[in-house]
């Protein structure tokens, strides 16, 4: 009895995983269905060179790359797209990393690895954070501040890719409207490069 009793348990957690990522698919293909928002006056949709994500920009990004050493057996390649407009900066890197995140099993340290990051180099606090499912994805969304500066936005995990995406600057209105369409609009491809 014991003998079939294993294999049993290992079909069924075969099928619960299977089913999870069909779930989790399902999501994706409905969040890349979501339509949208209208491309205001001024922006323009920006899609990335290797294909993986598309959103709009307040005006034509400048594009940076720096090669990421390898940390806990990951290594990378990030691609940095900005835009200087109206006292703000909007930023998407698209970190392009050795190993599959998404389904690493760690995404918790990644995502507040990025997190750690970001505030590090900007030099802001944590105002808040909390992880979810963005655009059917691992993700976590995040505010920084000082005394002077504000930044709001989020990170997910696409296969290989670390996808940030973040909005702010020095005084700036974290929730107006350009910020809004510009987080409303990425979107992770469906033909995203490997």
């Amino acid at each position: 009895m014991l003998r079939y009793l294993l294999p049993l348990c290992v079909i069924c957690a075969l099928l619960t995983s299977c089913n999870k990522s069909a779930e989790q698919q399902a999501v994706q293909v409905e969040a890349a269905k979501t339509p949208k928002p209208a491309l205001p006056a001024g922006s323009t949709e920006f899609k990335s060179p290797n294909g993986s994500f598309s959103i709009y920009m307040p005006g034509k990004p400048e594009e940076s790359t720096q090669t990421v050493p390898e940390t806990d057996g990951v290594s990378g390649k990030m691609h940095m797209y900005t835009v200087a407009s109206d006292k703000m900066v909007f930023l998407v890197e698209d970190m392009l990393v050795s190993k599959d995140v998404e389904h690493s099993g760690s995404t918790d340290e990644m995502l507040k690895g990025v997190e750690t990051g970001f505030s590090g180099s900007s030099g802001t606090k944590v105002v808040h954070s909390n992880n979810e499912q963005i655009l059917g994805y691992p993700g976590r969304r995040m505010e920084f501040s000082n005394t002077q500066m504000t930044f709001k936005g989020f990170s997910l995990l696409a296969k290989k890719h670390n996808f940030i995406v973040v909005a702010g600057g020095l005084n700036a209105n974290i929730d107006d409207a350009k910020a809004k369409t510009f987080f409303d609009s990425f979107r992770v491809e469906n033909d995203m490069a490997e």
